[in-house]
């Protein structure tokens, strides 16, 4: 009967074993991690999402205070279908803004960039612009909370519905500043969900790649 309890022990053990081994997290396959849609540049340590565009042309995208980066996909997409690099910023402050500008420069090989900033991104992207530190070579404001007219040497280009009242913007912008007044009362980024989403894009395309002659 002993060489009976020592093949049962022997069984045992190799059960024991096995079962070990199964619990074992160095025995199991890793678990594939959860897909981030933000890409967070490692030299900068920048929070964003970013569009690689073909051309050497690039710009920051600011959103607006019920928003985040995510939400200038569709635009940062045609952007990049144009040649134009795009990176939007989950944060909006003046100093990200900048950094993020600087960082398309280095890691992206960018020659020109720009800003674009909606609502209470665009008084950051008219902050950023006015304190210096970077020489941003455009500016479109999408019903900008700030006062554009503060940015008196960089081409800018605003884009408002008629229905949020910037009359003493289209009385007194000066030279280097254009102007889009779209009909209805879309404020900044809902501009692109409206009918006249195309137009506005297409504008601000344009915009951005024709020659700064200033």
């Amino acid at each position: 009967m002993r060489w009976m309890y020592t093949v049962l022990l022997f069984v045992a053990v190799l059960f024991s074993l096995a079962a070990c081994q199964g619990n074992d997290p160095g025995s199991q396959s890793p678990e594939k991690e959860d897909e981030n849609s933000s890409e967070t540049s490692e030299e900068s340590n920048i929070e964003g999402k970013l569009w690689k565009g073909d051309g050497d042309l690039a710009v920051v995208l600011s959103h607006g205070a019920v928003y985040n980066a995510e939400s200038w996909d569709d635009q940062g997409k045609k952007l990049a279908d144009n040649g134009i690099t795009a990176f939007a910023t989950e944060d909006t402050s003046p100093r990200t803004l900048k950094k993020a500008a600087a960082m398309l420069r280095e890691e992206h090989g960018a020659e020109e960039v720009a800003l674009m900033g909606a609502s209470a991104g665009g008084s950051s992207a008219i902050e950023a612009v006015t304190e210096g530190d970077f020489d941003f070579q455009k500016v479109v404001l999408l019903s900008p909370g700030g006062d554009p007219m503060k940015i008196s040497d960089t081409p800018v280009l605003t884009v408002y519905s008629e229905e949020e009242g910037y009359r003493e913007l289209e009385e007194n912008a000066g030279e280097s500043m254009e102007r889009m007044e779209i009909s209805g009362g879309a404020h900044a980024q809902e501009i692109f969900k409206g009918e006249k989403s195309e137009e506005v894009i297409s504008k601000i395309i344009q915009f951005l790649k024709e020659e700064n002659t200033s």
